[in-house]
């Protein structure tokens, strides 16, 4: 499963050049974590983690298409990403996000 991030990278440390310690993570979905000063970031394992959440999908559509009631060209993949439409028309996910499960070689 491949998964598509924001960013072109998956995380960015900033780094004090004079010390070496990190500052903070920014993360390929723009969200990020500062990392406290003075913290014992070696071995510290107090900092809770952030659960997966996937990016939200959205319909998109033919705009050459005039029919008011076109299906999304991407329907195929809201449903398999559990997406349901309800009787306005409006896609709702109903299934729980599930981190993608690491690539084996």
């Amino acid at each position: 499963m491949e998964e598509t991030l924001e960013c072109d990278y998956a995380a960015k440390v900033s780094i004090w050049e004079d010390t070496g310690h990190p500052v903070s993570v920014i993360f390929g979905n723009n969200w990020g974590r500062p990392i406290p000063e003075g913290m014992d970031w070696r071995n510290d394992t107090t900092i809770e983690s952030i659960p997966y959440q996937a990016a939200a999908l959205v319909p998109l559509y033919d705009i050459n298409n005039p029919d008011p009631n076109q299906e999304p060209v991407n329907k195929a993949e809201l449903i398999q990403k559990g997406y349901v439409e309800d009787s306005d028309g409006r896609w709702t996910k109903t299934t729980p996000d599930v981190p993608p499960h690491k690539r084996t070689q």
